[in-house]
């Protein structure tokens, strides 16, 4: 007997083990392999846009693209596979899709016959009335509105001297709001936290920048010095792109054309590393109590 139980306990702690070992595997897949994307977008004769995710491998891939001519409606595409599985796609049909839309139709265009019929009744009906009504009941109408008019007309003062005064106490309270948030941001605790989550932040932004694959842009203006001035503008940006930047100035003519392609990924590690050391803080829950209580 007491054998047996000492095999079922090595079986349970062999189980629990790889279960715990696949948590620990999963855990690390998704924190240590980057998500990687791939953005384009030209403008040409048409105007393209087209955005890919992959992660694993190319095991979960994530597909954008729109294509939008100049004179025509927008056009997108959306497709979501895993492994070589096509889980979604927009532009496949679907058989139970295109009857549940017939569906809907039929019971619209029901829907809405009953509401023009129900509608030409009540136009009928209210004519009648209309026609039936005695001239002292338009006389007094008239009347009614005439006095309104005139209330309006002379509770007009009043009703702008209330709407100052309410927008001056909005103001005074946005502007104590204002020297509260300003004093949080002054005190020394909390500028020294706002200034090392501003220095980690700018970091992580930097660490997320894509990389330029290339860059085209065929530009030009009416005024030639427009032209020449964006020419300048954008010449700062060549050491940093090197050949990966062309730009081709028409400084004759008006035109606008070209295209970008960037390439980057983003890993779950370092944006989880950065909410640990930045949010769960004592001095960040801190901050936020002093904020609810302004």
């Amino acid at each position: 007997m007491l054998h047996i139980l000492l095999l079922l306990l090595k079986i349970i702690g062999g189980f629990i083990l790889v279960v715990l070992c696949l948590f620990l595997l999963i855990l690390a897949l998704v924190l240590l392999v980057p998500v990687r994307y791939r953005v384009s977008a030209s403008r040409y004769t048409f105007i393209e846009a087209e955005g890919h995710v992959s992660w694993l491998c190319h095991l979960i891939q994530f597909f954008v693209k729109m294509d939008a001519e100049v004179e025509s409606e927008q056009r997108m595409h959306v497709r979501l596979k895993i492994a070589c599985f096509c889980v979604y796609d927009n532009l496949r049909p679907k058989k139970e899709r295109i009857k549940k839309e017939s569906v809907r139709k039929n019971k619209k265009q029901a829907e809405n016959s009953e509401r023009q019929e129900n509608a030409v009744v009540q136009v009928e009906s209210s004519d009648r009335q209309e026609t039936e009504m005695p001239q002292t009941t338009a006389k007094k109408s008239e009347a009614k509105k005439n006095g309104t008019f005139f209330r309006r007309i002379f509770a007009l003062p009043s009703n702008i001297s209330s709407k100052i005064h309410a927008m001056a106490e909005k103001l005074e309270a946005v502007c104590e709001k204002k020297d509260k948030l300003m004093a949080i941001y002054h005190d020394e605790k909390n500028h020294l936290w706002l200034t090392v989550f501003a220095g980690r932040l700018k970091r992580l932004m930097i660490g997320l920048l894509p990389g330029i694959d290339r860059i085209f842009w065929h530009f030009g203006f009416n005024d030639p010095a427009s032209t020449g001035k964006v020419l300048g503008m954008l010449s700062i940006l060549y050491p940093l792109c090197e050949d990966r930047m062309v730009l081709q100035p028409e400084f004759d003519r008006q035109i606008m054309e070209g295209e970008i392609r960037l390439h980057g990924h983003v890993q779950l590690l370092t944006l989880a590393v950065f909410a640990i050391r930045s949010f769960l803080n004592k001095q960040f829950f801190s901050i936020i109590r002093q904020i609810k209580h302004i």
